[in-house]
């Protein structure tokens, strides 16, 4: 059976045209619900936007970032929010490594695949709202008030005025429960930085949502996705391996990838 050629966007640095040489080898790891085109195409876009070459960016790390992508299923890329590839400086390493950052909406993705949960919901808690968070002989409850102008806030007053975040849900054997973070804990984790520095809300409501998944049902795509997310909080004390998947299934080594003809071609 032929190979589907792929319809990729124009590569606009030599370390987009190096992704598309190895396409293929990132695409092996790819879960099966999700269409080839349309995460390679996603793939192409957010290495275009790391705006770095291979003299500057590390090519293992993107493809590793790339492989991990594939396998949670999340097409990386600003537009969807599901994850990000961030290069980031690392004293360990003489170039820039590649992370792949999860997002609220990729944990949200990976939630309601889950067969064991039935709703999950986070949300900010901003100064001047009304939230109240108690505990009753049926378990921890929640109540909250937002304030019908908080969509006006832009980054830098969200960052401001956040008191901290929470996550409930329900299980679809009737369990349900929630999860609380405060500020001091979502600064902790904060980078200041990349996705931190645009979308500040996103990420704050992803904090309590990572909490939260440690007590659901734990699925391979959900256990991956809380490596990687550890292994970014111990980033600056030096980069993870940098020649194959953050889990233990088959991985590839830079001296597997091509430098030469796009083998989409």
């Amino acid at each position: 059976m032929a190979k589907k050629k792929l319809d990729l966007p124009a590569c606009k640095s030599d370390l987009a045209e190096f992704v598309a040489v190895n396409i293929s080898k990132i695409l092996q790891f790819l879960d099966p619900r999700i269409d080839q085109g349309v995460f390679a195409g996603s793939l192409i876009v957010a290495v275009n936007e790391l705006r770095g070459s291979r003299d500057t960016i590390d090519e293992a790390s993107v493809m590793r970032s790339a492989a991990n992508a594939a396998r949670l299923g999340l097409p990386p890329g600003g537009s969807a929010g599901l994850c990000f590839l961030i290069a980031r400086r690392n004293r360990e390493f003489p170039k820039k490594v590649c992370t792949l950052e999860i997002g609220y909406k990729g944990y949200l993705d990976i939630a309601f695949t889950n067969d064991y949960l039935k709703f999950v919901y986070a949300d900010v808690v901003f100064e001047g709202e009304e939230f109240e968070r108690w505990v009753d002989e049926t378990g921890p409850k929640i109540r909250h008030k937002p304030n019908l102008d908080r969509d006006d806030l832009n980054p830098a007053q969200v960052r401001k005025l956040y008191r901290g975040a929470y996550c409930i849900w329900e299980t679809t054997l009737g369990g349900h429960c929630n999860e609380w973070v405060n500020r001091k804990r979502i600064e902790a984790v904060d980078t200041h930085e990349n996705v931190w520095k645009s979308d500040p809300y996103s990420m704050i409501r992803k904090t309590p949502v990572r909490r939260a998944s440690k007590f659901w049902k734990m699925t391979d795509r959900l256990a991956l996705a809380l490596r990687i997310d550890g292994e970014n909080d111990e980033f600056s004390d030096g980069a993870a391996p940098l020649d194959a998947p953050v889990d233990d299934g088959p991985g590839f080594s830079l001296n597997d990838l091509e430098a030469g003809e796009d083998e989409n071609d």
